[in-house]
C-alpha cells in the first residue's frame, strides 16, 4: 500500500479505540491512515490459535452487547454485523464454600439478594444509586465523585457478605473496593447488569478483525509493522508524525492526530518531554497505572458440564479489598462458542492479579513458572485430574502485555482508578495541542473493550467537530 503524504487524520494504534475511531471518521469523509507496530489488529482484542484450541488474549466477557447496548449499536452504526452470545448466569462468585450466581436481570439481583439478606434495607436504593449513572454514558464520564466503592457501600450496607458480593467483580477493575472510585465501579457494573454480559462469536479477534476490514473498506490506510517513532511539533502544533516502516523512516503530514496508546510512551517517546508542561510530567509521574495480570491459557479433555459450574471468581473468603490479590477468574470460550475448541474438549482461561507496584509481586512478576504452578494447584481443587486433562498450555505475564500492546508495566486497565485520578483524560490533556487527541483506555471512560470503544467515539465527533459532529450525533443517536 502507498503511504500518502497527507492525510486528514493519522491515528497511532489499531486497537479497539483506534480502530473505531479511524472507522467513524472515514464513514464521514475523511482520509485517515492508522499505524500499527504489530502484525495484527485489535491490541488486547485479539484471538489466538494453538492446536485447534482458540483462546482471547484479554477481552473475555464484554457488556452492552445486546439489542439496544452500547457497543451494539457502535457497531451496527458503522454496518458491523458481530454476533453475541449472552452469557447466563451474568457472572458467578464463590467464597468460602458458597456460590452466588448474579440474575440476568436487575429486578431478579435485587430479589435474589433481599432473598439473601432480609436485614439489609437499603439494596433497593443502592441499585437505585448505580442506575442513576445508566440514562447516558456521557453521564458517567462527567460525574466527580471523591469516595471510594467501600465508602458507598458501607452507607448502605452492614453485612460484610453482601458488601463481598456487590465487590465480587473488583477484578474487572483491577483494584480493591477500598481503593476504586465508586464512579469506576458503578459504570463497569452497569455495563453487566444493563446491558448483559456477552461473548463475540468467533473470538475478540472477530471484533478486531471487522472494525479493520470496515475502516478499509471506507477507503482507510491501516499500516500494519508499522512503528511511530516522532510527533513533530512547531508553533504548538503538530504538523507531521515520523513512522519506520520496513526500517525507513517516513514522514506522514496531516490535520489531525490521534494516540490511542499508552499514555506514558504517548507524553515521553513520540511527543518528547521538551513539549510537555512541567506540571503534565509531575501528575503522570505521581499517577499510578491499573495492576497487570498472570494469565493461564489451557486446553483440555475436561467436560463441559464440569467446567460450566466453576467459571467466574474464586476468593478464599468474603474479604475481597485483601483477597483480591490472591483472586482466580475462570472464563471458558468453548461453553459460548462450539469453535474454540476441538469436539468434546475445553477451553480454560484463568487470569490472576499482578500489583507490579508492590515489593512481594514486583519480584515475582517475571517468574512464569512459579505462577503457573500456583495456579495449577488451585485447579486441582476444582478439577482433580486437571494435569492430565491438559491438551496444551500457554501462559502470559506483564511482560507479555507490555511486548504486545507497549501498555506501561504491562497495566491491563490504563491508569489506576482510584478516586483521586480517575479523571484521567486531565492527566494528559494537561498537554495540550489543537490537534492532537487521546483516546483509549489511558483516557476517559477508561479499560475494558466497551470503555475504550465509547473513548474511540467520542474521539470521532471531536475530531469532526462542529456540525459535522452534531450531524454525526443525530445520524448516530445517543450513544
Amino acid at each position: 500500500m502507498a503511504i500518502k503524504s497527507k492525510y486528514d487524520v493519522v491515528i497511532i494504534g489499531a486497537g479497539v479505540s483506534g480502530l473505531i475511531c479511524g472507522a467513524y471518521l472515514a464513514k464521514y469523509g475523511r482520509k485517515v491512515l492508522i499505524v500499527e507496530k504489530n502484525h495484527n489488529p485489535g491490541g488486547c482484542c485479539v484471538s489466538f490459535m494453538r492446536n485447534g484450541f482458540r483462546f482471547d488474549a484479554g477481552a473475555h466477557i464484554i457488556g452492552g452487547c445486546g439489542v439496544t447496548g452500547v457497543m451494539t449499536r457502535i457497531l451496527r452504526n458503522l454496518n458491523i454485523d458481530q454476533v453475541f452470545v449472552k452469557i447466563t448466569p451474568t457472572d458467578r462468585f464463590f467464597f468460602d464454600g458458597d456460590v452466588i450466581e448474579i440474575s440476568d436481570t436487575v429486578k431478579e439481583y435485587i430479589a435474589t439478594l433481599k432473598k439473601l439478606f432480609p436485614k439489609e434495607k437499603k439494596i433497593g436504593d443502592f441499585f437505585e444509586k448505580i442506575l442513576t449513572f445508566s440514562k447516558r454514558i456521557q453521564d458517567i464520564v462527567s460525574y466527580e465523585s471523591d469516595i471510594t466503592y467501600q465508602q458507598l457501600l458501607d452507607n448502605y450496607f452492614e453485612d460484610k457478605k453482601i458488601k463481598a458480593i456487590l465487590s465480587g467483580q473488583s477484578g474487572f477493575l483491577g483494584i480493591s473496593p477500598s481503593r476504586a472510585s465508586e464512579k469506576a465501579m458503578a459504570a463497569m457494573m452497569i455495563s453487566y447488569l444493563v446491558g448483559g454480559a456477552y461473548y463475540p462469536l468467533g473470538g475478540a479477534s472477530s471484533i478486531s478483525d471487522k472494525l479493520a476490514a470496515n475502516f478499509s473498506s471506507r477507503g482507510g490506510d491501516l499500516l500494519l509493522r508499522t512503528s511511530a517513532k516522532k510527533l513533530v511539533i512547531k508553533n504548538g502544533n503538530v504538523t507531521e508524525l515520523l513512522i519506520e516502516k520496513d526500517g525507513e523512516l517516513v514522514s506522514v503530514k496531516s490535520d489531525f492526530f490521534v494516540s490511542s496508546i499508552d499514555a506514558h510512551m504517548t507524553m515521553y517517546n513520540i511527543i518528547g518531554r521538551e513539549h510537555i508542561a512541567n506540571d503534565a510530567i509531575e501528575s503522570i509521574n505521581r499517577s499510578n497505572p491499573s495492576q497487570s495480570l498472570f494469565a493461564l491459557y489451557l486446553g483440555t479433555s475436561l467436560q463441559k458440564d464440569v467446567v460450566d459450574k466453576n467459571v467466574g471468581w474464586h476468593y478464599r473468603d468474603y474479604d475481597v479489598n485483601d483477597g483480591l490479590k490472591d483472586c482466580y477468574y475462570i472464563s471458558a470460550p468453548s461453553l459460548y462458542d462450539s469453535k474454540a475448541a476441538p469436539d468434546n474438549k475445553t477451553t480454560l482461561e484463568v487470569f490472576r492479579m499482578i500489583d507490579q507496584m508492590s515489593g512481594e509481586h514486583g519480584k515475582a512478576k517475571t517468574d512464569r513458572l512459579s505462577y503457573q504452578k500456583q495456579t495449577v494447584s488451585f485447579l486441582k481443587t476444582l478439577f482433580p485430574s486437571i494435569e492430565s486433562e491438559i491438551l496444551v498450555k500457554e501462559t502470559a505475564m506483564p511482560s507479555t502485555i507490555e511486548k504486545y500492546t507497549g501498555s506501561y508495566l504491562g497495566a491491563a486497565y490504563g491508569w489506576g482508578m482510584e478516586c483521586d485520578q480517575y479523571r484521567r483524560n486531565d492527566i494528559i490533556d494537561k498537554n495540550l495541542f489543537r490537534n492532537l487527541f487521546h483516546t483509549g483506555q489511558w483516557t476517559n471512560p477508561g479499560g475494558g473493550i466497551l470503555a475504550v470503544a465509547i473513548s474511540g467515539y467520542f474521539i470521532a465527533k471531536k475530531v469532526l467537530a462542529g456540525n459535522e459532529s452534531a450531524r454525526m450525533a443525530s445520524l448516530e443517536g445517543k450513544i
